[in-house]
């Protein structure tokens, strides 16, 4: 994570992602219908056509749905933590602005 990728699975990961490119897939995925194979079959089509090759087909596409879907995770716990701190912070906002003793 130090160096901007996110692992594949919490435990001996076998790819590491770009939080850039799950955040860009997290939010196609907002505005198409998701579709992780076709986006992972055009990743490793183009890599083929740059001289790449994965071990096999379809590599890419157990490895980037498990980064993904963990990414997902840890994206969705992070708002509701933030969002739990904010409604403790604006519940002393209005009790201190109401005159009540929050210590």
């Amino acid at each position: 994570m130090s160096r901007g990728c996110f692992a594949s699975a919490p435990l001996e990961p076998t790819l590491a992602m770009d939080f850039k490119v799950l955040d860009f897939v997290s939010t196609l995925s907002l505005h198409v219908a998701p579709n992780n194979t076709g986006w992972t079959d055009t990743v490793e089509t183009f890599l083929a056509k740059q001289g790449y090759k994965l071990a096999y087909k379809g590599s890419l596409r157990k490895q980037f749905g498990n980064a993904l879907v963990w990414y997902n995770i840890l994206q969705d716990a992070t708002t509701r933590h933030i969002d739990q701190i904010l409604r403790v912070a604006q519940c002393h906002a209005i009790k201190i602005d109401n005159g009540m003793d929050i210590s």
